[in-house]
Formats: C-alpha cells, sequence, structure tokens
C-alpha cells in the first residue's frame, strides 16, 4: 500500500481561499519606480520589444528585437542579430541600461529564476549568472540543467552531474540531482526529478513515485505503484494530482494531510486555484469544487486556472472570454495570428499582454495601449476599439487616407477577393458587394457606380484604397482624430 510520512503533522496547515474579483484600481500619476522591474510590463510595437508602466506610459523604448519580464531589477533582451544570424542577448536594468552583453548566442537564454538562468543550446545546457558567467563553471563537479526543468525554485535546480575525462570528454552519473544556489549537490541521486513547486518535487526511486520536501524528506511514498502524477504543479495549500492506474480514477492527494479526494471520471488537470478545479469530459474543459460537483459547466475547448476570481476560457478558435467563478461571462475579445500563450495560467501581475494588437488588458478588462508619440507620417486606423494592423502603412493622398484593402476589408467582416483581370479589390459581406477598381474614380456597391474623390492605387507592391469610402459604404461612422492621426471607424 501507499505510505505517507507526514512531516509537518506536528502543525497542520489550513489553506484559506481568498477570491478577489475585479475592484477598480488606482494609479497615482507619478509612480514610485519599484527597484525589481515588477510594475514593467512588455509591449511590442514595429516587431520590437519594450517596457511600459501599468497606464501605458513608455518606460523604456521599443528597441529591442524581444524581451522577457523583469526578475529582481534585470530582464533578459535580444539587443540585434550578428552577421551570422545568432542573436545577441543582454541584460538590461529597470532604466534600460546594459548592464550586461552576453555576445551572440546560439540558442535561448531564459529562466532566471532566483537570479541564475539556462542557455539553452544546440548542444546542450549550461546555467548562466547576470554577468554571463556559468556561476558552477569552478565546481569540482561538471553541473548541467537537466533539460526537463525550468531553472531555480524554492532555492534548489535540478541538475545532472559529471567528471571531466580530459578536456572534452565528460562522463555523467546516472540520474539527476538537486543543487542550491551555492553549488552545494545534495547527496540524494533519483532517477528522475522535478523542480520544486510551493516547497515539493515528485521524485522517481527505483521503479516508483515519491513527493519529497526541501529538506528531501519523503512525504508521500507510492510504493504498490497505484498513482501516476501528471507534471502539473503542487498548489500551496499542498495538492497534487494523482490518478489511479488501474481504475483510471483522477483524484487530489493533501500532501500535509495525506487525504486522497476522488473525482471519478472526471479529468482532472490541475491542483486546486481560488477554490475550484480544471478538469476535462468528454474532451472539453469546465470547473469542479472540491466535492466533485460541477461548478462551470464542460462546454470549453481550452481552459486557464482561476485567479483573482477569474478564468480564461475558449469555445473556439482565437475567440475568448473571461468568466467568474460562476460561469458568467465577464468579457470576450478576439485575438488574431496565435492567441494566447497557453501556458500562461494568469495575468503577469497585473497586466496580460495580448498578442499582434498592440495593447494590454488591466483586471477590468480596460485596454493599455503603448504611449508613444506617432512619426508625422504614421497614421492609425481603429475600428470598434480595435487596432488594425496593416502589413503597408496608410498613406495621405489629396487629404485622403488609404489603406491596404485586404487589411480593412476583413475588419470590416467582410470576405476579400481579387480580381486579376478587371485589376478589381472586391469585399463581400452578406447583400453587399463593394467593387474598387485601381487607378479608377468609379467604384461599385451592389452594381451602381459611384464616384471617388481619389482612386484606388498600387504603393509598395500592396492596392491601397480609400477607408473613408469603404467604410460608409459598409454602413460604418468615420472620424478622424488629428492629434492623434487616427481614423476611428464605428459600425452597427
Amino acid at each position: 500500500m501507499k505510505r505517507i510520512i507526514s512531516v509537518v503533522s506536528a502543525f497542520m496547515i489550513i489553506c484559506t481561499i481568498t477570491v478577489t474579483l475585479s475592484v477598480p484600481q488606482t494609479f497615482a500619476q507619478q509612480p514610485q519606480r519599484a527597484e525589481d522591474g515588477s510594475d514593467l510590463f512588455v509591449f511590442r510595437k514595429d516587431h520590437r520589444s519594450g517596457f511600459m508602466d501599468a497606464q501605458g506610459n513608455i518606460v523604456i523604448g521599443n528597441r529591442f528585437l524581444s524581451a522577457q519580464n523583469f526578475v529582481n531589477g534585470y530582464a533578459v533582451v535580444i539587443l540585434d542579430i550578428d552577421d551570422r544570424g545568432f542573436d545577441n542577448w543582454g541584460i538590461i536594468d529597470i532604466n534600460g541600461n546594459v548592464a550586461y552583453e552576453l555576445g551572440d548566442v546560439p540558442g535561448w537564454v531564459g529562466n532566471f529564476n532566483e537570479g541564475i538562468g539556462i542557455l539553452r543550446r544546440a548542444n546542450g545546457f549550461r546555467f548562466i549568472d547576470k554577468e554571463g558567467n556559468d556561476p558552477f563553471e569552478d565546481h569540482p563537479m561538471v553541473i548541467e540543467p537537466a533539460s526537463s526543468v525550468s531553472g531555480f525554485s524554492d532555492g534548489f535546480a535540478v541538475v545532472r552531474v559529471g567528471t571531466r575525462d580530459g578536456y572534452f570528454r565528460v562522463t555523467f552519473e546516472p540520474g539527476q540531482r538537486f543543487i542550491d544556489r551555492y553549488g552545494n549537490l545534495a547527496d540524494e541521486n533519483f532517477r528522475a526529478a522535478s523542480s520544486f513547486s510551493n516547497g515539493f518535487a515528485r521524485i522517481s526511486i527505483d521503479d516508483r513515485l515519491a513527493i519529497i520536501n526541501t529538506d528531501f524528506e519523503i512525504v508521500f511514498d507510492d510504493v504498490d505503484n497505484e498513482y501516476w502524477f501528471p507534471l502539473v504543479g503542487i498548489s500551496p495549500c499542498g495538492h497534487v494530482v494523482v490518478m489511479k492506474e488501474n481504475e483510471r480514477i483522477w483524484g487530489l492527494i493533501n500532501l500535509y494531510t495525506g487525504v486522497l479526494t476522488s473525482f471519478g471520471e472526471h479529468q482532472i488537470l490541475r491542483p486546486p486555484s481560488d477554490g475550484l478545479i480544471m478538469a476535462r469530459k468528454d474532451g472539453l474543459f469546465g470547473f469542479v469544487d472540491m466535492d466533485n460537483n460541477v461548478v462551470v459547466p464542460f462546454q470549453y475547448s481550452w481552459a486557464t486556472d482561476f485567479y483573482q476570481g477569474i478564468a480564461r476560457v475558449a469555445t473556439e478558435s482565437n475567440n475568448y472570454k473571461f468568466i467568474d467563478r460562476y460561469g458568467n461571462v465577464l468579457y470576450e475579445i478576439y485575438v488574431r495570428g496565435r492567441g494566447f500563450d497557453l501556458s500562461m495560467d494568469a495575468w503577469d501581475r497585473e497586466l496580460l499582454l495580448i498578442p499582434h494588437e498592440d495593447f494590454s488588458l488591466n483586471r477590468n478588462f480596460e485596454r493599455v495601449y503603448p504611449r508613444w508619440q506617432s512619426p508625422p507620417d504614421r497614421i492609425a486606423v481603429v475600428v470598434n476599439d480595435w487596432r488594425v494592423l496593416f502589413d503597408v502603412v496608410p498613406i495621405i493622398y489629396e487629404n485622403r487616407t488609404l489603406v491596404p484593402f485586404r487589411g480593412i476589408f476583413e475588419a470590416l467582416g467582410m470576405r476579400v477577393e481579387w480580381n486579376e483581370d478587371a485589376r478589381t479589390a472586391i469585399g463581400t459581406r452578406g447583400n453587399l458587394v463593394i467593387e474598387i477598381p485601381i487607378d479608377s474614380n468609379i467604384a461599385y456597391v451592389n452594381g451602381e457606380p459611384v464616384k471617388l474623390e481619389v482612386p484606388a492605387m498600387l504603393h509598395n507592391d500592396r492596392t491601397l484604397i480609400p477607408i473613408r469610402f469603404v467604410a460608409e459604404a459598409s454602413g460604418a461612422e468615420v472620424d478622424w482624430n488629428e492629434e492623434s492621426r487616427t481614423v476611428v471607424i464605428s459600425t452597427n
């Protein structure tokens, strides 16, 4: 049978769930800069990254090819690309100054958890500090990060350990061990191990699984191999997801009490969060409570954990909803491109970056745009509060704004066609058909000719069409904001 050794039974831990629903926040006009950079958020503009505050004020301009979030006052960025196509990595401080240049790295740098990151290369992994050095380079053993983990957590990282035989050859001992940030290796050698999560880690001993705490004491030992542990983390309350192999019954084990709660055939995907548990049934996502009562029905194709009373779900590709703990829809959004990063389970602190849309959402579902000073020749187009991104910059010709036909037709919900023989852009929506020939002052709406103030034209190998005509022909209202140089379109 299974064996549970509770090393914390002398002081039972009571886990209290506090749910915080969306509460309006007041931001100071001139907020004090956080020394660790926790008040800075990555934004993207013109395919480059920078940092803004929670109000959208630009703190560090978008001069990096990519950027990661600040950790302990430093952020990892890609400065540029060298002649060989390798990324030049660097580490910046909260003022945007390059503190260290890591140079051209044929790989990826990241996971600077607890001050030590991982350099991932085609030929392996190694640790890296903020000066670009391997902190364990002088260790008597050869230390490399285990490829299956994400760096330091709870003071430890999973590593493989070897001895150097000659200058190049390294012989690694079987299994994996833990190392702390000061280079101290744990004595235990495990067949496999996970990173620590909320004070616990999964390990493999011989042919069985077990869970240890940060003192390397076993708190759960599956002696009879009854359970399978999916690698989905351990909650702050000590709950870990398990499945009984023979019966395919899902459940939660509380590592502090040893109590097993069965959830039957509901596939438990994550430990509890905000008092609810993400689960799946018949291929659809929903949420149950600790008594296995269905709280949010199984109706979503994708979902995240609840975080401060809100979860993100999807019913179809790129169409996302934000729901409360009762399943009520708080906000809906359509995200173009690849959508959200599916591994991100919560808002990044207080802002959620929306890929490819040039804005973030705060927890009140207000859009936070980076506030930059547009160049004199830059024109923005907004349809129903959505910024439309074009592959060619809009232009002004004879005091009329022209934009790529495909982008504006799609933003107005039209099906797009191109008649090469007639050199005509066509947009269709229901019974509405708009035809705009290139270099002609005549367009057609449902077959009826309409005179244009400026013709459609070729520009940078793209067909540009007059935006006001298209919007008004589709029944939308059009305004021009001179200060921000923005075309604002509102549809019915």
